[in-house]
């Protein structure tokens, strides 16, 4: 371990309590459900019961009706991510992001779900399949724009080393008695 980070570790231990640390998350209670327009209706089918304790882990609130607005409950875009990911993962369905904000409610989204596995088209993703390191991977087209244009124009960005080396003495010439003492030694 590196002397950079032994410090660290010393300086979070000094800061903070693991113990209290550990209290703080068993403790935790979850929100109570605010108050919607929505009556609440209890999830009954079991694509509604799952989609709700995965709204109810992702919010961290006690309870879920099927007409609850995800938004009004608390949800942003971060955490829509986060739904449609365990969605993913616990039904096996590849929902898109923005079919959450289309579908906000328990409802729409199982209607979506139950769609997707009677056999309706929806997007097909391919699988993400680990690449072989054995030699220069290629270049994504946004990597290719850069170096084309790094290419086309390599007098307006390239610098030489020697320039950035004189600029740096010279400020540091400059500013050398305006540092604190603690830094001019160093």
């Amino acid at each position: 371990m590196s002397k950079k980070s032994q410090l660290f570790n010393r300086i979070m231990l000094d800061w903070v309590d693991p113990e209290q640390v550990l209290k703080v998350i068993e403790n935790r209670k979850r929100r109570a459900r605010p108050e919607l327009e929505a009556n609440f209706v209890e999830p009954s089918s079991p694509i509604h019961k799952q989609l709700a304790e995965i709204w109810i882990e992702v919010l961290g609130i006690e309870r879920v009706g099927i007409h609850d607005n995800f938004f009004k409950l608390g949800g942003h875009s971060l955490l829509a991510t986060q739904v449609v990911s365990r969605i993913r993962d616990v039904l096996g369905v590849e929902l898109s992001l923005p079919s959450l904000f289309e579908s906000p409610t328990v409802a729409g989204l199982g209607a979506r779900v139950e769609t997707m596995w009677a056999g309706a088209p929806g997007p097909v993703l391919p699988p993400i399949e680990r690449v072989a390191r054995v030699g220069p991977l290629p270049l994504s087209y946004a990597q290719q724009r850069l170096w084309f244009l790094d290419q086309f124009e390599a007098k307006k960005w390239t610098m030489p080393v020697h320039t950035w080396k004189d600029a740096l003495n010279r400020f540091a010439i400059l500013y050398e008695n305006r540092l604190p003492a603690h830094y001019a030694g160093s």
